[in-house]
């Protein structure tokens, strides 16, 4: 008996200790993945990390757990707490990105969304489960109707252009699905696509959220103009405008104009994501 228990014992110290290991590999390589100059060591760092995080998620229920200490991770609870959203971005070299994301339910199973590329006109229309999912880190989460969540993203989608998104992600038992014709198509009144995907310069700043005060989808209104770093060709740029989405009947319908101030020509603010990147897409 009196070995018994010592074996227990020994088994819950290494156990314990094996788990504090995870913790602080997931805090030493997540700030070298989000901080190193160099793509080399944030590359190294972020397969550690993925590593580490595989790790700990299967060995603890990260849905009631604190996970402030994990740095560059965004994590959302919609209002009726039945997830948590987990998802951050590893910068490789050459303005390249990869994404990751996981969706922990409250008895701590949770499941991997696995990255793909698509063209962002494929993105607007597609419905995809999270074998199939588009890559970005989410920002903001809220419900939009019984089992639907609305979903604001975003993508450094390359060296001249970033994406951000709005996407419904409807939960039904086990099945998850990304996509849900609840947006108007502001080019074809009165038809829907499945997800808000907008292209803008690299060197902008784009504003896409949801806004309570006015209870809308707010975000700046786009024009095409030649971009100002060597080699970018047309890009898009905020105008000093703002158009956005009013939540009638289930369906986000369009909305013009919200804002009337304008400018004489697009802003030009300082990088949004300059030399570090805004892991949320922030401006």
């Amino acid at each position: 008996m009196k070995c018994l228990y010592i074996l227990s014992f020994c088994f819950l110290f290494f156990t314990s200790q094996a788990q504090e290991d995870y913790k602080g590999d997931l805090v030493f390589y997540g700030d070298v993945m989000i901080n190193a100059s160099k793509s080399q060591n944030r590359e190294k760092a972020g397969t550690l990390f993925r590593t580490a995080f595989d790790n700990y998620i299967s060995s603890h229920n990260l849905f009631e757990k604190d996970l402030s200490f994990l740095e560059g991770v965004s994590v959302l609870q919609p209002e009726d707490n039945a997830f948590k959203l987990l998802s951050w971005q590893l910068e490789l070299e050459d303005n390249k990105f990869e994404y990751y994301c996981y969706l922990v339910k409250p008895d701590g199973s949770f499941i991997e969304f696995k990255q793909n590329d698509y063209p962002r006109e494929v993105m607007e229309a597609m419905e995809m489960n999270p074998e199939e999912w588009y890559g970005c880190i989410y920002y903001n989460i809220m419900s939009n109707g019984p089992g639907k969540y609305l979903l604001f993203g975003f993508n450094g989608n390359g060296k001249w252009k970033n994406l951000k998104l709005a996407d419904i992600m409807t939960i039904e038992g086990e099945e998850i699905l990304l996509g849900y014709p609840g947006f108007e198509d502001k080019l074809n009144p009165g038809t829907w696509i499945n997800r808000l995907v907008l292209s803008y310069s690299s060197d902008a700043t784009l504003q896409l959220n949801y806004n309570p005060g006015l209870q809308l989808i707010i975000h700046d209104h786009l024009i095409q103009r030649i971009g100002r770093i060597p080699g970018q060709g047309p890009v898009f740029l905020p105008d000093g405008t703002y158009e956005g989405y009013e939540f009638i009947d289930g369906i986000w319908m369009y909305r013009e104009k919200i804002y009337d101030h304008t400018y004489d020509a697009a802003p030009r603010p300082k990088p949004v994501l300059g030399n570090k990147k805004d892991l949320f897409g922030k401006g």
